[in-house]
């Protein structure tokens, strides 16, 4: 008992880690579709290795084995219970903060009853009492998110983490029932394999890679988002005033060199303009009051040329032209 709660609990320590990497890589600019995507492809090198170290090759063999045999249903259960499930948790957190997704997420306590009813299982009922405490802490999470945001963030924030629940045990729940083999619907797949959790994940898994290839071809996802506040690191002007949603700052992908310019100039390098307009403000005055030239404060015009205002305008206008050239 003292290893499973120790297991259990690296492995929540591990899980719980990729709702903040998740908003982490979001907020840094990272695409929702390469987070989730790569993750996987990680993943299918360290169950690889981990599966030839400890079982062998044969225990490679026996995987391919199976999965071409029953790689329908292989696909079908990868495809829910790790690429819908792990895309919307990766998508959810373009909108909310990593906490607020790993605390919607506990809603799968709620869904695994209700996915077990389905598939005809008992449901104890012993633990549904706890299970509805803490779905009203997470009803109380999501009321203080929709607070803070609008209904757009509140619907892309909570909706695709809610169907996340279900898909995770769905996935698990299905390569279940063909292992029992008492499911008219699910074929029945009996190999001692099966009995290795690292090779079930791993057929999981190589059943996901069709749904995360056609995921990459429908969004595409570009290779890399520079923002503005990124290009511009090291000055301190407005980097994320204007874009209060990092989602919504334009990626450099997709501007030619003189729109990046023109943003870097106008975004980040507004102190710039300033320091750039008092200068010359300063140069256009001291100009005005030299001895010997035109506009000296002397008998002859009683104060300086020009009105102040007019400086400053053409101040301005130099300091346009200056920015965006």
């Amino acid at each position: 008992m003292g290893r499973l709660i120790s297991l259990g609990i690296l492995s929540a320590l591990f899980f719980s880690s990729t709702f903040v990497l998740n908003r982490a890589m979001s907020l840094a600019g990272g695409h929702w579709a390469w987070t989730a995507s790569l993750r996987f492809g990680y993943m299918l090198i360290f169950l690889v290795l981990i599966l030839l170290i400890t079982q062998g090759k044969k225990s490679l063999v026996d995987v391919k084995n199976i999965f071409i045999k029953h790689w329908f249903f292989w696909i079908l259960s990868g495809s829910i219970g790790f690429g819908i499930f792990y895309s919307l948790i990766t998508f959810s957190s373009m909108y909310a903060e990593g906490w607020i997704v790993a605390t919607t997420w506990q809603t799968t306590i709620l869904a695994t009853p209700i996915v077990l009813a389905f598939f005809g299982r008992k449901v104890p009922t012993r633990g549904l009492l706890f299970t509805a405490v803490i779905f009203a802490g997470i009803v109380l999470v999501n009321i203080e998110h929709a607070s803070a945001t609008n209904l757009r963030g509140l619907l892309f924030s909570a909706l695709p983490v809610l169907i996340a629940a279900f898909a995770y045990p769905i996935g698990n729940q299905l390569v279940w029932e063909a292992r029992l083999g008492e499911s008219k619907r699910i074929p029945h797949i009996e190999h001692p394999i099966l009995e290795n959790g690292f090779a079930r994940v791993l057929l999981l898994t190589v059943g996901s890679l069709p749904f995360w290839g056609l995921l990459l071809l429908f969004t595409s996802p570009p290779p890399r988002q520079w923002t503005v506040s990124e290009y511009g690191a090291g000055r301190p002007a407005l980097r994320r005033d204007r874009y209060n949603d990092i989602s919504l700052r334009p990626s450099f992908s997709q501007t030619t060199l003189r729109d990046r310019r023109r943003r870097r100039d106008s975004i980040d390098g507004s102190c710039l303009f300033v320091d750039r307009r008092d200068r010359i403000l300063k140069w256009r005055t001291a100009r005005h009051t030299w001895p010997g030239r035109r506009g000296v404060d002397d008998d002859r015009s009683g104060g300086v040329h020009g009105d102040a205002n007019q400086v400053i305008a053409e101040s301005n206008v130099w300091v346009g032209l200056a920015g965006f050239s």
